[in-house]
């Protein structure tokens, strides 16, 4: 199941996007539901957010593909109660 897909332009330059979004402690700023994202190892991280009628969900995560000022993608570990994968 698909929860949310959005696109938008950002008027910044590529590198200066990559380096936000590689520190994904940054990504609460953002994505509303997400309260907290702390890495927890090299490619892993560790996610907490607020589902439906304030239920408290937490995932970890491993970054699956890192192209320094093209792209980042993750995905939920196996076994994580929260199905979750971006790019």
């Amino acid at each position: 199941m698909i929860v949310g897909r959005t696109a938008m332009t950002i008027n910044k330059d590529r590198d200066e996007l990559y380096r936000f979004w590689r520190d994904l402690e940054n990504l609460p700023r953002f994505m509303n539901q997400i309260e907290s994202v702390h890495r927890s190892g090299e490619r892993e991280s560790h996610w907490v957010a607020r589902g439906p009628a304030g239920v408290r969900l937490e995932w970890d995560a491993e970054t699956v593909d890192d192209r320094p000022g093209e792209r980042i993608s993750w995905r939920s570990l196996p076994g994580s109660r929260v199905e979750s994968r971006g790019t």
